[in-house]
Formats: C-alpha cells, sequence, structure tokens
C-alpha cells in the first residue's frame, strides 16, 4: 500500500462460519480498491474458521481471536476501536462484496462529505428455502426519504454499509450490546437522528440467506429488540402504540380485522399530527411513508375481502401517495380472489 495508514477498514466479525468464510474472504480481496486494513476478529469459533483464515497470507489481514463468544455488538464494537480507516466498511462473515463496492463506496462518500453513512442495493440470496431465487432489495436513496421512514424500516443492509469514522466518534455512537440481535437496526435509528444517511442505487452486496443466519435463527429475539428501539422512536413524537399496532407496522404475518385497520389508520394520522409539531421527520417525504404503510396494511389483509379495497380509498392517507398502476391492479385482484378462494374453500 502507498500509505502507511489506510483510508479504508473492513470490518468482519467471524463465528463458526466455515461453510461460507472463504467466499466472503475472497470477495474482500478481490476488490478492485486496495488501500485497506482487513481486520477479522474471531468471536470464540469452534469449527475450522480460525484455520481458514490463517490459511491466507496477506499482509492486509489482521486476525484478532476474542478467546471466547463476546457476541456480535460487542465484537463489532471492538472492531471500531481498532480501526484506523478514515472509512470502515462493514462485512458479514457469510456474504460477498461485489468486486467494485469498496472503490464506489469510497467515491461516494469522498463526493458527499455530509454523509456520514451509506449503504447499497443488495441481492438477497436464499440458501435455505428457496437455493434457485434471488431478489434484489432496493433501499430509499435519499436522505430526506431515508430519515423519513427510518421509523418504520430497516433503512440500510447493514453488511452493506461503509461507516465515516469520525462521525461515530462526534457524537459517540456505537452498538448497543442490549439489542441482541437488532444492534445494527438500533444504531441505524441513533445514526438517522445525527446526521443524513444514503444509500447507492446500486447492487454491490450479496446478502445470504440460510437456517443459521442471524435473521432466520432469531425471528422473536429481533422482534422484542425492534419493539424496544421503535418505543424510543415513537415516544420522541409523544405517541404510545400497541403489541398490535407494531406488529402490523413491522409486517409481522397475522391477520388483521377491518376494524384493527381503522384503527391503525388512525394511529399513523396521530404521528402525522405529532410530526407536523415536533418536526423530527421531514415532509411530505414523511407523510408519503405514513402513506404508503397505510397501503402495506390493507394489502397485507386482502383476505378480508373487496371490503378492504374500499376501506383503503375511503380513509385519507390512500390520497397522499400516488401508487403505480400495477400495485394498484395487484391489490384488486388479491381482494378479490383470496377471498373467493376463502368461501370455495370445503370443510370437513
Amino acid at each position: 500500500m502507498a500509505n502507511s495508514k489506510p483510508r479504508v477498514t473492513v470490518l468482519m466479525p467471524v463465528y463458526n462460519s466455515e461453510k461460507y468464510l472463504r467466499e466472503a474472504i475472497d470477495s474482500i480481496l478481490g476488490q478492485t480498491y486496495r488501500d485497506y486494513e482487513f481486520i477479522i476478529i474471531n468471536d470464540g469459533s469452534t469449527d475450522g474458521s480460525v484455520k481458514i483464515i490463517q490459511s491466507y497470507i496477506d499482509k492486509r489481514i489482521k486476525l484478532i481471536n476474542n478467546g471466547k463468544n463476546i457476541g456480535i455488538s460487542a465484537t463489532r464494537n471492538k472492531g471500531l476501536e481498532l480501526a484506523v480507516g478514515e472509512y470502515t466498511i462493514v462485512m458479514d462473515s457469510d456474504d460477498i462484496s461485489l468486486p467494485a463496492r469498496i472503490e464506489k463506496q469510497v467515491r461516494f462518500m469522498d463526493n458527499h462529505p455530509e454523509i456520514g453513512v451509506s449503504g447499497t442495493w443488495v441481492k438477497f440470496l436464499d440458501t435455505s428455502h428457496h437455493p434457485w431465487k434471488s431478489i434484489v432489495c432496493k433501499y430509499p436513496t435519499k436522505p430526506r426519504d431515508i430519515k423519513a421512514r427510518s421509523l418504520f424500516n430497516s433503512i440500510f443492509a447493514h453488511p452493506s454499509v461503509i461507516i465515516r469514522r469520525n462521525f461515530l466518534e462526534k457524537f459517540q455512537l456505537k452498538y448497543d450490546p442490549q439489542y441482541l440481535v437488532a444492534h445494527d437496526y438500533g444504531l441505524g435509528q441513533k445514526c438517522s437522528s445525527c446526521f443524513p444517511l444514503a444509500n447507492i442505487p446500486e447492487v454491490l452486496l450479496v446478502y445470504r440467506v440460510h437456517s443459521k443466519s442471524i435473521t432466520n435463527s432469531n425471528e422473536n429475539i429481533e422482534f422484542e429488540d425492534v419493539q424496544r428501539i421503535n418505543r424510543i422512536s415513537i415516544q420522541n413524537l409523544g405517541i404510545g402504540f400497541s403489541r398490535e399496532e407494531l406488529l402490523i407496522y413491522r409486517k409481522y404475518p397475522i391477520d388483521f380485522k377491518p376494524e384493527f385497520l381503522i384503527k391503525f389508520h388512525s394511529w399513523l394520522q396521530k404521528l402525522q399530527k405529532a410530526n407536523s409539531i415536533k418536526q423530527i421527520y421531514p415532509e411530505p417525504e414523511f407523510s408519503q411513508a405514513l402513506s404508503e404503510e397505510w397501503f402495506c396494511a390493507c394489502y397485507r389483509s386482502c383476505m378480508l375481502g373487496i371490503g378492504v379495497w374500499f376501506l383503503f380509498w375511503r380513509l385519507p392517507l390512500s390520497r397522499v401517495s400516488k401508487f403505480n398502476a400495477k400495485q394498484i391492479v395487484k391489490f384488486f385482484l388479491k381482494c378479490v380472489i383470496k377471498k373467493a378462494c376463502i368461501n370455495l374453500t370445503p370443510s370437513f
């Protein structure tokens, strides 16, 4: 490397990741951008992960052993303390960074000095249930849209992010170990309150979903983490919420009755009114986000029949955003077809 101090630190925690680890490491070593250190922290693995890491002869790799398993939050915080780069690239031990990922993310951050953290679009690869399927997840890209939607959704694919290290230091931000699974979501929420965020509208990471991934293994724990994180954000607006309201806007797979959908719409309007006073989230982007949440709630309740279609259009938030024709037609057909299928199902 031309400089004794690299501009970029790639940080990758590892815990029993031998199946996909080599592919993850190779994807970093094969980057078009070269000025980086690669900190790999072994968090007490009991499989062959350490041997795989030690098989590489590359001066950029710095292997750190925790000695015992201390958890993902503490391990990532340790990595942030060890990092010397101006930027920190987050990487998981079972994902794949595309070859130009670091180069494009560094260029983006150099050109946008006001941005503290940015991610990318990602391709989700489901190796456990649908190995033949891959889905591209397109996260919002503009800072105002990201801020407006941060109350409801994950604003990044966390393994795709690049972090401006001095911004974390300035605002004293780090991963919160009280969140066993959703620590990355918690950090994203804190960052969104301190500085602008962005996403590059390009797939630069393949995100692997499998039976041992955190996403699949800890759904109940994740829900409890998210509930605590969202409670803080919503209470900042001076509004409370019920467990049912959290379930519906976190898009959990449960059925909702029309009367609850009406209550949910009223709750969204309370958020809209509270934000007009507190001015925490930008407008009109926040109202558009609320409108989209209203659409999603009704869309996911299409098994209730055509009544949901009319309920959606009857209430005010349906008129805030412009939904494309494809979305509307699909919603209408689902309301008609799913209800018909339920009525035709024989009872025994």
